[in-house]
């Protein structure tokens, strides 16, 4: 018997080895399985994914929109008071105190900040009664507010909703009514209110930037809508229904950029009283108006609120998506269990 022989090869016959597979390879394998994977669940639920994704982007929209609030409503306020040129400083005599007109300007011009000031106003601001006819026939009076400054006046200017602003051919006194007060009574653009006893003609309705917010002097916040009436005029107009001609006891101003506030209320103080005879005067600035601080007071408080709930928002969207997945999981074991 003869036993086979295993014979060595030859230096010509080397045996053949496959080549080691690389990692990349491996990698690639692997992720067109999952590509493979998840295009066969999206084609199998597409409802469940097109409801996770919508789930999801309610969630993060819905939180983008409300914690954006409070900057937008920022940029707003301060676009609203520039446009109207709300004052940086207010000069306001105390009540019952008049001047003749100029005077409030030359101590301004006497004060170490008067190079400061990039435009000023003197105004008459008078306290008043007002009667109006709704179109319902009712006579309504309330309490209310004359403002009188110069046509031309830069500082705190009426914005006007409807009608149109009052014009210097126009007789004396006539007026602008606030908007929400007429909005509130009902009252066109245009018609006649009585002041002080007197019939005085209004051909707009319109706002100025103190009353964004009314203040209505003690009368109530919540009644200044419809309980208070400011009447915007020209300067004699005011002077025409105060029955007293030639007359300021208020003076507003704007400063130039970079200003320093507090120093120039602190000069205008002192200018006040080296006055011969001193001049008794409050001297405020934009963050005393009822209306910038009530503003941008809510901003701060509404932007802590709208987190919180859009917060909520995107807690409650993706615990809804988790929920969405989970039943995707589950779906997915069920059906390796099956095909085990």
């Amino acid at each position: 018997m003869v036993t086979p022989t295993l014979s060595r090869p030859t230096s010509g016959h080397r045996a053949v080895v496959p080549p080691p597979r690389h990692r990349h390879t491996r990698h690639s394998s692997m992720a067109a399985l999952w590509l493979r994977w998840i295009g066969r669940d999206l084609r199998h639920r597409w409802l469940l994914v097109t409801a996770i994704a919508l789930v999801l982007a309610l969630g993060t929209g819905t939180y983008a929109a409300l914690s954006s609030t409070g900057e937008w409503r920022t940029q707003s306020n301060d676009a609203s008071f520039a446009l109207l040129g709300l004052h940086d400083v207010e000069v306001a005599l105390t009540p019952g105190a008049m001047l003749p007109e100029g005077e409030l300007t030359a101590l301004l011009a006497s004060s170490a900040s008067a190079d400061t000031v990039a435009s000023s106003t003197e105004r008459l601001v008078v306290p008043t009664q007002v009667l109006v006819v709704t179109p319902d026939g009712d006579e309504v009076l309330v309490p209310g507010r004359v403002l009188g400054a110069p046509l031309d006046s830069d500082v705190d200017a009426v914005h006007i909703d409807s009608g149109r602003a009052v014009e210097a051919a126009d007789p004396v006194p006539t007026v602008v009514l606030e908007q929400k007060f007429a909005a509130a009574r009902d009252l066109p653009s245009e018609g006649t209110v009585t002041v002080r006893g007197v019939e005085v003609p209004y051909v707009g309705v319109g706002m100025g930037p103190e009353d964004f917010v009314v203040d209505t002097g003690g009368v109530g916040f919540f009644a200044a809508d419809s309980g208070f009436a400011v009447t915007y005029t020209t300067l004699d107009g005011a002077q025409r229904i105060a029955g007293a001609p030639g007359v300021v006891n208020d003076l507003v101003l704007t400063l130039e950029p970079g200003t320093d506030t507090s120093e120039v209320v602190a000069d205008l103080k002192g200018a006040l009283a080296a006055a011969d005879p001193p001049v008794a005067a409050g001297v405020t600035t934009r963050d005393d108006e009822l209306s910038y601080q009530v503003l941008y007071d809510d901003i701060e408080g509404d932007s802590r609120f709208w987190t919180v709930v859009s917060l909520l928002m995107v807690a409650g969207a993706t615990l809804s998506a988790v929920n969405l997945i989970g039943r995707v999981m589950e779906g997915q074991r069920r059906e390796i269990g099956i095909g085990m």
